[in-house]
């Protein structure tokens, strides 16, 4: 079974996801994973940064490389923390607006219409 997972945040810098503990692990799907981003986000992931919660709460980096999964980096113990304070907001993976009440990469309009994605 594939992990699955929800997508917390997302911006032109980073993208930061969370484990949601069913099926596969995202750290055992990685490469599933990108290659989820890489089709749901307008333009692809680009050049940002991935970043991800684990099933034991720690944040780390997923490396991507033209687009594709290349090995993972640890979050130092000020990443963990700073990570951990965002807000959950974004541009909607459906209308492409930005919205501060961000649901699983849909703003509040789009989540209403179409429901959470979780993928």
């Amino acid at each position: 079974m594939n992990s699955t997972f929800e997508i917390k945040s997302i911006n032109d810098l980073f993208i930061l996801l969370i484990d949601l503990d069913k099926g596969k692990s995202v750290t055992n799907d990685a490469r599933r994973v990108v290659g989820v981003l890489r089709k749901i986000i307008p333009g692809g992931i680009g050049s940002r940064k991935i970043y991800y919660k684990d099933s034991y709460g720690r944040f780390d980096q997923i490396n991507v490389k033209d687009g594709k999964f290349c090995g993972f980096s640890p979050c130092t113990k000020s990443q963990q923390s700073k990570i951990a304070e965002l807000p959950a907001s974004g541009d909607c993976l459906a209308c492409g607006e930005y919205d501060e009440f961000f649901i699983n990469g849909l703003c509040r309009e789009c989540d209403e219409n179409h429901g959470s994605l979780i993928l």
